[in-house]
């Protein structure tokens, strides 16, 4: 893909992780398989992008150490800067922006 793709398809994923952490909450299952792929409704554009499941979203500050383990996708759930005290995961932006990333 070109570059100009890449970074439209990544506006669009940090647009609707802007909307969903403005509402209070964190989408903590973040990957390829939770974006869908639309027609654009834009002349001259390809696809619009959506975030999907919604399963796992959690309200920032909570413990993501029992159920984003045990449902989630591990290597995308656990930022390091969601590393809390006594190694409790903490959910937050942080979460979502890591695996963007």
């Amino acid at each position: 893909m070109p570059e100009m793709m890449i970074g439209r398809d990544a506006l669009m994923i940090l647009q609707g992780l802007e909307a969903l952490h403005s509402q209070g909450y964190a989408h903590c299952d973040l990957k390829p398989a939770n974006v869908l792929l639309f027609p654009s409704k834009t002349f001259g554009e390809p696809w619009d992008l959506k975030l999907a499941d919604f399963g796992l979203s959690k309200e920032p500050g909570t413990d993501s150490s029992r159920s984003a383990l045990s449902g989630g996708t591990p290597a995308a759930v656990h930022a390091p800067e969601s590393l809390g005290l006594n190694g409790v995961n903490m959910v937050g932006p942080s979460v979502d922006m890591w695996s963007l990333g």
